[in-house]
């Protein structure tokens, strides 16, 4: 199996009429984009929580390396940074841009877990937000298992919950407006809005059948963790959060 067949192809970089960029449908809404940046106030909080201000990280799922503009708008100093990503709709060309003459910033193409390159030392920080969800079932271990290989420090995770009451959250509105397209079929639908995502076909590319519990599984036999939480709206039951994340360091 080619590489290409493992990561699904990255959507066009042309802009089209009817869909906006990934920026503008993620944080250009205020209501939508303040949801969106919640997974960037978390990091924030821990990184000053553990007194962590000159930051050397590694991110997966870096887009256009935006991580960099939160944390250095919260005062904390990104002393080097490598950013890996599969390039959907065009976001390291964006970063590559936007970053371009910033000494010690990288920005690489990543679709497999051996797209992450060796270190010389083992990163002190790696960050992986809202984007192991979007990866194939059968790479999304061997992704965590890698960048346990590559991490020295602490790690920083974050996926949407899709079952239950944030799933209905999520998509009832969708389908009232008409925009969930044929992602669900209505027997999916009813699994997850009954907390059975585990019953779905995932579909690569698309949140359709995550599980965040076979996740957090998943994550736990590579890296030890130190605590999940709901970080949008931050409530304390995991379950009725829209969002959850993990702090982990490598078991090895």
């Amino acid at each position: 199996m080619s590489a290409d067949e493992l990561i699904p192809k990255a959507p066009s970089v042309e802009p089209s009429p009817h869909r906006l960029g990934y920026n503008d449908r993620l944080f250009a809404n205020d209501l939508r984009g303040w949801f969106h940046r919640a997974r960037f106030r978390w990091l924030v909080r821990e990184l000053r929580a553990r007194r962590l201000n000159d930051l050397d990280i590694i991110e997966l799922g870096c887009f256009d390396a935006k991580t960099i503009e939160h944390l250095e708008r919260a005062g904390l100093r990104v002393r080097s940074y490598l950013g890996l990503d599969a390039n959907w709709e065009g976001g390291l060309d964006l970063g590559r841009a936007r970053w371009q003459g910033r000494s010690g910033v990288e920005l690489r193409a990543c679709t497999t877990p051996d797209d992450i390159p060796t270190p010389e030392k083992r990163w002190p920080i790696c960050i992986c937000l809202e984007t192991l969800e979007h990866v194939p079932l059968h790479l999304r271990t061997p992704f965590i298992a890698r960048l346990a290989e590559v991490t020295g420090g602490l790690a920083f995770f974050s996926v949407p919950i899709e079952r239950g009451v944030p799933f209905l959250v999520r998509r009832v509105p969708k389908l009232l407006l008409g925009a969930e397209h044929d992602e669900y079929s209505a027997l999916d639908f009813l699994h997850c809005s009954m907390g059975r995502p585990e019953r779905v076909a995932q579909r690569n590319g698309a949140h359709v059948g995550f599980d965040d519990r076979a996740f957090f599984r998943a994550l736990r036999e590579h890296f030890l963790v130190e605590r999940v939480q709901g970080i949008f709206p931050g409530l304390p039951i995991l379950g009725m959060n829209l969002q959850a994340a993990a702090v982990a360091r490598p078991r090895a």
